[in-house]
């Protein structure tokens, strides 16, 4: 359920509907539906699963740490330091840049 989260954007909504999407799988584990009215902490004494957004921002600063840590030119590394060609260039976007000399 965690594939890839190291590069997922938590905000509230993607929070709330990971929680609800594990919940429900933890329900038809332990064969239970919402209306058997059992407490969402029950369920999780029961089946003893850990909670999907604590390992996702655990996978998250894992990653982090593995970034700060490279020196070599990785493609990740690259990607993660990325500037836009007109990053400060005082270039407005459409304007044309000068490459090799001819205007293209």
């Amino acid at each position: 359920m965690t594939y890839g989260s190291e590069i997922w954007t938590l905000d509230k909504e993607m929070e709330r509907k990971l929680q609800t999407t594990q919940r429900s799988m933890e329900r038809m584990m332990l064969g239970h539906t919402r209306r058997d009215h059992k407490t969402n902490k029950w369920i999780r004494e029961q089946t003893k699963v850990k909670d999907v957004l604590t390992t996702a921002k655990r996978n998250k600063w894992r990653w982090a740490g593995q970034l700060g840590r490279i020196t070599d030119e990785r493609w990740s590394k690259l990607t993660t330091e990325w500037q836009p060609l007109y990053y400060n260039t005082g270039q407005e976007k459409g304007e044309d840049l000068e490459l090799g000399g001819e205007m293209k």
